[in-house]
């Protein structure tokens, strides 16, 4: 498993975005990480490039991680290697039970845009093309947000975090 974390002592509201081509050979996976205090926005685009045969699905999304038993995240997956279009999925883990939620499925051969908002009081929306999802997240202080992808290539790019005010 390849992370690479970029952290930072303090986040600006002022974005800057960059592309993530996560690349993992087959049963690996990849990732980019960034600490970050709520409020926030992350978003970006997605695309599958290639998808390759393993033990696992090709998958790739986005986490929001409070603690190791508490966060959320969306996940494309595509149930074989030549398939035509990608599952969407909402995963969310609440003091460590983990509940699936299929959202429907996205062209494999397109790359969609994605949103998640989390305010101050811990709304979270998550915009995925047309598919919408909200929650209401315990408070934290601090999140880790990640990008990753195994069995698969996949580009992120126009990937950015913003703390929002």
């Amino acid at each position: 498993m390849a992370i690479l974390f970029l952290s930072a002592s303090s986040v600006s509201s002022h974005a800057q975005t960059m592309t993530f081509d996560c690349d993992a050979a087959e049963n690996r996976s990849a990732s980019v990480a960034i600490e970050t205090a709520s409020p926030f926005e992350v978003h970006g685009s997605l695309m599958l490039k290639e998808s390759r045969r393993g033990d696992y699905a090709p998958v790739a999304g986005v986490t929001i991680d409070m603690d190791r038993d508490n966060g959320v995240f969306f996940r494309v997956r595509a149930p074989q290697p030549d398939a035509k279009f990608l599952e969407l999925e909402i995963v969310s883990n609440r003091s460590g039970t983990r509940k699936t939620m299929g959202l429907g499925q996205l062209p494999a051969e397109s790359a969609f845009d994605f949103t998640m908002t989390l305010t101050e009081a811990g709304n979270l929306t998550v915009t995925i093309d047309e598919a919408h999802f909200s929650a209401t997240l315990q408070a934290f202080e601090t999140a880790r947000v990640r990008a990753f992808c195994s069995t698969g290539e996949f580009v992120f790019s126009g990937l950015s975090l913003a703390v929002t005010e």
